[in-house]
């Protein structure tokens, strides 16, 4: 964490311990997202969206691994396509589109999650209103 991401965090009261254990840092946009919110606020938007969270990790091995029959886009959430991928796997097509969407999985995933912070983000904002 660079010096700009620490005095941000120290400005907006959102100190984090700067521990090696820790699995997962509070990107910049959700810190933005947060700025106006009260700590319950806060913390119904963090319970809320890591229940959604898609981790990058996982998208990129199920594509690798099993992106022939769709389990990537199952993952995602995106269903129809998923199941696209499971009636033409016979096909080895989906395989070869998978291959090349391992290059653009984890981007998906960061636009997805991000997609995400921004929804809930508005629903916590007009419930406690």
């Amino acid at each position: 964490m660079n010096e700009v991401q620490r005095n941000f965090r120290r400005e907006m009261g959102m100190e984090i311990p700067e521990d090696k254990t820790m699995t997962r840092t509070i990107d910049l946009d959700e810190l933005m997202l947060q700025r106006d919110m009260t700590d319950s606020q806060r913390l119904l938007f963090q319970s809320e969206l890591n229940k959604v969270r898609k981790n990058r990790t996982t998208a990129l091995f199920l594509t690798l691994l099993l992106g022939g029959v769709g389990a990537h886009r199952f993952y995602m959430g995106q269903i129809g396509l998923g199941l696209v991928y499971t009636l033409f796997s016979w096909t080895f097509i989906p395989g070869i589109v998978a291959l090349i969407e391992l290059f653009f999985i984890q981007r998906r995933v960061d636009g997805y999650n991000e997609k995400m912070a921004q929804d809930i983000a508005l629903k916590v904002k007009a419930l406690t209103r």
